[in-house]
């Protein structure tokens, strides 16, 4: 197994991009505070999400979200370490499993920082909240964490997009590399990951700690990052087409087409 060299190696300014983002993903945990409520409700999806999924007492939701912890942090781990582990150590390759551990590094750095930074700018309250403010109403004691911090951190989901970015880039990884041998072991560990993702996703709903919403466009988002980076800049060709592989067209545009009987568009191409 080798790195193909029609493929793009990481940059100098992908290092470069990647450390700040870094950097920048440190400064916000470390430095930008919870916001103050500025979204506090459920949309339409949600609210039929959570009641058919949340969990009916305070122990369940704890324990939801106890394995949705556990399950995000091995499939952060995996995501992050397998394609770099399958191909230094199951193929003796160290500089293909450098540069897969480069790429990995950038999609979890970039996708990051768009969910820490969405989380802070947008302010959603948690969805346990509402069952906080219910259960005081009726007098009963707190039977969900009302008091911890992050309460105005729901969107998107940190757990969820992690996740999915871990499912992109093995999906991507596996795709375009033998990391397992055979195309039937290396689809399995996509799907495998995507089923792992998902699983995280609906505990967060479950656990109450997120509004459905959320989680979707959390994975969505995540596994565009975790596939999209390494398809995009990495696993496509960088040599110039050669003539045997040429387009059809080697221009092409639309053209209005006005007559007296038909208006429409049509394609016009240089051969």
């Amino acid at each position: 197994m080798e790195w193909n060299p029609e493929w793009a190696r990481f940059r100098t300014a992908e290092y470069l991009a990647t450390s700040v983002l870094v950097l920048t993903d440190v400064a916000i945990v470390l430095w930008m505070p919870d916001p103050d409520p500025r979204w506090d409700g459920a949309l339409p999806f949600d609210g039929k999400a959570s009641t058919a999924l949340r969990a009916g007492t305070g122990p369940a939701r704890q324990r939801a979200q106890m394995w949705s912890d556990r399950i995000h942090e091995l499939n952060f781990v995996i995501g992050l370490t397998e394609a770099p582990l399958a191909a230094g150590v199951a193929h003796g390759n160290w500089d293909v499993a450098w540069q897969l551990s480069l790429i990995n590094a950038e999609a979890y750095a970039a996708a990051g920082f768009v969910q820490l930074l969405s989380a802070r700018l947008v302010g959603r309250v948690r969805p346990f909240l509402d069952s906080c403010r219910e259960a005081g109403e009726r007098g009963e004691g707190e039977d969900f964490p009302c008091k911890e911090g992050g309460r105005t951190l729901s969107f998107l989901s940190g757990h969820a997009m992690t996740s999915f970015v871990s499912a992109g880039l093995m999906c991507a990884h596996h795709g375009r590399l033998p990391l397992w041998g055979s195309g039937a072991a290396d689809a399995s560990a996509c799907v495998a990951m995507l089923a792992s993702g998902t699983a995280t996703g609906v505990l967060r709903v479950v656990a109450d700690k997120h509004y459905a919403s959320d989680v979707v466009l959390g994975m969505l988002l995540g596994f565009g990052f975790g596939y999209g980076i390494p398809m995009l800049f990495h696993y496509r060709s960088t040599a110039a087409p050669k003539s045997a592989r040429a387009p059809a067209f080697v221009a092409w545009a639309p053209t209005p087409v006005i007559a007296p009987d038909r208006l429409g568009v049509a394609w016009g191409g240089i051969f």
